[in-house]
């Protein structure tokens, strides 16, 4: 093992045990938590064990996915932003397929107060502008994602794809850190 690999071993030691994951020491100073989607609904579920793990630790935690559902049967109320819909148990949609809502139910019939929110497929910049209307916090996330401003003014998936491609190609390769909290 040559000694870089290994000092990195040890710093990422010391942040971890068995009692404490890396992701729950890294969350361990939040208040409020966004776990999001990417897309298609039920990825969001996956997200459950981790919402349901810090709604117990006493942090707020929302719940956001970028959604396939048909969101135009929703009611002008359910409406937070452009692009950005609050679902809750009793909202408008598709009896056949809505995962966003029936997280909500299932939620709510359980108990939990956890908000559920559905994100419009859209291009880059509506999609990011409900993110940011959900959260103004997000804005300080996005601020760390190093390639944020190669992304900035693109509209296509595939323009984003190819923006991030030619940042990564430029820029130099960093050492693995532990987390980038």
């Amino acid at each position: 093992m040559d000694l870089r690999r290994f000092e990195d071993s040890l710093r990422f030691a010391s942040v971890t045990s068995l009692s404490t994951p890396p992701l729950f020491a890294a969350l361990a100073p939040a208040r409020h938590v966004l776990i999001a989607g990417a897309g298609g609904g039920f990825d969001i579920y996956a997200g459950l064990p981790l919402a349901l793990a810090l709604e117990c630790e006493g942090k707020r935690v929302d719940l956001a996915n970028l959604t396939f559902s048909e969101l135009g049967w929703l009611a002008p109320e359910r409406w937070a932003a452009p692009g950005l819909a609050r679902i809750a148990p009793e909202s408008e949609g598709s009896e056949t397929y809505f995962p966003e809502r029936t997280l909500a139910r299932w939620l709510a019939s359980e108990g939990h107060e956890l908000d559920v929110y559905a994100i419009a497929r859209a291009g880059v910049r509506p999609v990011r502008a409900a993110y940011r209307a959900l959260h103004a916090e997000l804005d300080a996330l996005a601020a760390r994602v190093r390639y944020a401003a190669a992304i900035a003014e693109t509209e296509r998936l595939r323009e984003v794809a190819h923006a991030i491609g030619a940042y990564r190609e430029r820029t130099p390769r960093q050492l693995w850190r532990t987390l980038p909290f």
